[in-house]
């Protein structure tokens, strides 16, 4: 049976909300519905859930919860109202986590909550994780460059933790979407490359250099 949690949805759609509740409650987790996207931060950082599953568009919305710290690393799945490159760039450059678009089967959008669940979720065998100046503590979800804590997403915390177990090792884009967006989850391989820009920004933000090679 899944695991309970709590999941925090905010739509727009008046019509696609309905569904969206009765999914994810069909899979046994507590649902609350914001009303809406913009709802979301402040009733996220009341009462911080364990997913967030917002409507379009989710930007803004994304960009307000990383910037709060009880919300800066809750895993975000954004819906979106058309398929396309462009509108999955946006998502996650926004700082969503995964997205779907519609029309989607029901069960793409609960496998693809439940793999963001199981990938928080997860335990670690290594506590800390170092790799010159950076380091990780894997079970408090914490990294550090030098002094500074670099805040990261869930999406790329487990990119990260991915390198920093393989230090040198050459990673296809396949084999990346694998480990940590999982087999049975149908990604589009340019997904990769903007999370990775994204790790690179958080790490280099003071300046330190760019760790990641390509």
């Amino acid at each position: 049976m899944t695991e309970k949690h709590h999941i925090l949805i905010g739509e727009d759609d008046a019509g696609h909300s309905p569904v969206l509740n009765r999914l994810l409650q069909g899979e046994g987790h507590a649902v609350t519905d914001a009303g809406s996207a913009e709802g979301v931060p402040d009733r996220a950082a009341r009462a911080v859930p364990d997913l967030v599953v917002l409507g379009w568009p989710a930007g803004n919305v994304c960009r307000r919860l990383r910037a709060l710290a009880p919300t800066r690393s809750l895993p975000v799945l954004v819906v979106a109202p058309r398929p396309g490159e462009r509108a999955c760039v946006e998502a996650l450059d926004g700082g969503a986590d995964d997205y779907v678009a519609r029309p989607y089967l029901p069960r793409e959008l609960t496998a693809r909550v439940r793999a963001l669940l199981r990938r928080i979720n997860e335990s670690e065998s290594r506590d800390w994780l170092h790799w010159g100046d950076i380091a990780m503590d894997v079970p408090g979800r914490r990294v550090f460059r030098g002094d500074r804590e670099v805040s990261l997403t869930p999406k790329e915390f487990a990119l990260l933790h991915l390198f920093l177990r393989q230090p040198g090792r050459v990673l296809s884009r396949n084999a990346i979407l694998d480990a940590v967006w999982g087999e049975s989850i149908y990604v589009q391989p340019r997904t990769v490359d903007v999370h990775v820009r994204r790790l690179r920004r958080a790490l280099d933000a003071a300046g330190e250099g760019d760790p990641i090679r390509t």
